[in-house]
């Protein structure tokens, strides 16, 4: 089954900006794949969070040769330890599960999630343990088949948008004009701007600026070092990703510390959630290390970033 649309949205868009049309005439007809049943989609957006694609397709393959079918009953009735055997982390066992046994014992009604708004529907998923607001449009779009998701958090509509547009950066306000101008088919536009960041049209670049290549590689002894002072951080505390550089012997480093986070998932399971930026500011994409960060006490300045004079980790 595919993301249903014809020449209502793409009539409407190409009136309301010209230069989308061009795209829109360009490409053709897209064929998205999308997912109806919501339960399985709302387990799939967990287990694929951190992991690359071809990781995510071993793992779901377990999943279904497992369980005969992903519903809340059969994830309900199993044990963390048998979801975590087909290769994921406690965490993510953990957030499945919470997930599963609120659907099943009737906490959590998916089916009037269909008869809410947008806004209302993001806010009711992005609540559930490992589903942040992005991954909740991202289940709008794609499991409900909203006709009007954009969303700002996706950094490949941000991209789509910079090489259609010619931005050197998408701001919040740039990014709203767009969207109202878009409406209420917001969500066929998403679909293009993705086929447009994926190199769809070859003579459409990105203008961002060019990013500093990492001066130092990524040594083995380098990411072991991280892994275990990221293990060493204690609940109710942070450390920046200076820090964490330092007490790895490369200071000047911070920016190869936030790189090995990213993709800690494949080493074990560390609480990289307890590493902030040097203002306390989170990390960009990681939906739940607010939410799991407040579980453990610590505190939120009104500028949303952890109070470091609180919380900061003072290795001994």
């Amino acid at each position: 089954m595919y993301f249903r649309y014809g020449r209502t949205e793409t009539d409407y868009l190409k009136s309301k900006d010209p230069r989308l049309g061009e795209v829109l005439d360009r490409i053709g007809h897209l064929r998205r794949p999308v997912e109806p049943d919501l339960f399985s989609s709302v387990v799939r957006s967990i287990v694929a969070q951190q992991i690359s694609g071809k990781a995510f397709e071993t793992v779901w393959n377990r999943f279904l040769n497992r369980f005969s079918a992903v519903t809340p009953e059969t994830i309900d009735a199993a044990e963390i330890g048998a979801l975590q055997s087909l290769g994921i982390s406690f965490k993510k066992a953990e957030y499945i599960k919470d997930f599963a046994r609120r659907v099943a014992g009737g906490a959590l009604d998916l089916r009037a999630l269909k008869k809410m708004s947008d806004a209302e529907a993001v806010a009711v998923l992005s609540r559930l343990k490992g589903i942040g607001v992005w991954t909740a449009e991202m289940l709008l779009l794609f499991s409900l088949r909203r006709p009007d998701i954009l969303s700002f958090g996706d950094f490949g509509i941000q991209r789509g948008m910079r090489m259609v547009y010619r931005h050197r950066k998408i701001t919040r306000p740039l990014f709203e004009k767009y969207r109202k101008r878009l409406s209420p088919y917001g969500s066929v536009a998403s679909l293009y701007f993705w086929a447009v960041a994926g190199g769809a049209v070859p003579e459409l670049t990105d203008p961002a600026p060019k990013k500093k290549p990492l001066t130092a590689p990524l040594s083995p002894l380098f990411v072991r070092c991280v892994l275990s002072a990221v293990a060493a951080i204690p609940p109710g505390c942070v450390a920046t990703y200076g820090q964490i550089a330092r007490l790895a012997g490369r200071e000047k480093n911070a920016r190869q510390v936030g790189k090995i986070l990213s993709v800690s998932e494949k080493y074990g399971d560390y609480p990289c959630h307890r590493v902030v930026s040097s203002t306390g500011r989170t990390a960009p994409g990681f939906e739940a290390q607010r939410r799991l960060l407040l579980a453990e006490g610590v505190a939120f300045k009104p500028n949303g970033c952890v109070d470091l004079k609180k919380h900061v980790w003072v290795c001994r």
